[in-house]
């Protein structure tokens, strides 16, 4: 559930962590006080980011650019953005700001990954 959450908060402009009725439910407060810590961080975030998203919908509206959109989109320059596999399966751009990079196994298996930073200014590390 935290890398989903984790996920959501970076990936999804319309984030909503409510589930069919006929579903486990998926609200925080019915995780173990661990998980529903990282839960709470997440969303935070989110919050956090919310002038950032803002601003990426008004450039969509004003100039049509995706809100999230793949790699190549904001570095048609750098071909490693369109055929390297971790860069196009795994990777987005939240506007041209942020790059999100998603790791869906749970936070037991995999405690690294791997990031491909295309040529730009500079990246800078959000935590």
């Amino acid at each position: 559930a935290v890398r989903w959450y984790q996920l959501g908060v970076l990936a999804y402009p319309f984030l909503r962590n409510h589930a069919h009725l006929e579903t486990p439910r998926r609200e925080p407060h019915v995780f173990d006080d661990d998980t529903m810590q990282k839960i709470k961080a997440s969303l935070q975030l989110r919050y956090r980011m919310l002038p950032l998203w803002y601003t990426i919908f008004e450039e969509y509206h004003r100039l049509g650019k995706p809100v999230v959109r793949p790699l190549f989109w904001d570095f048609l320059q750098d071909p490693v953005t369109h055929s390297n596999e971790e860069a196009v399966e795994n990777q987005i751009m939240l506007g041209d700001v942020v790059l999100v990079h998603s790791v869906s196994a749970p936070m037991s298996e995999v405690s690294q990954a791997t990031v491909y930073l295309p040529v730009a200014a500079g990246w800078y590390d959000l935590y």
